[in-house]
């Protein structure tokens, strides 16, 4: 019986809310960001209309799982390097977030 109040109020809270209970994010003006993971680092690959983030994710997804089987194992910039030969990664080298006076990180604007 409890199981099924908790499958209801699920349902009606993806009714009210359908983004949540999903994995796909909410997109900004029809275009979202994508993002890779490979050796513990998230490579960002640049913002897409949300019809082609999916596959730009999925093809970065099966070239690093190949690069992964790779002896040596590539370093985290050639992997970024061939993403980007390979058109999929189209984002700037602008840096991150750096620390500020006193050690603190500056947030961007």
């Amino acid at each position: 019986m409890n199981g099924s109040k908790n499958t209801d109020f699920c349902q009606e809270l993806e009714m009210m809310n359908p983004s949540v209970g999903s994995k796909r994010k909410l997109s900004n003006d029809g275009k979202r960001a994508a993002h890779v993971k490979f050796d513990g680092k998230t490579i960002a690959l640049g913002t897409f209309p949300d019809e082609d983030a999916d596959n730009v994710c999925h093809r970065a997804k099966l070239l690093t799982k190949t690069w992964r089987d790779m002896y040596p194992k590539p370093s985290v910039e050639w992997v970024k390097r061939s993403l980007e030969r390979s058109g999929i990664r189209v984002v700037n080298d602008r840096p991150g977030r750096q620390p500020g006076k006193g050690g603190q990180i500056k947030k961007r604007t």
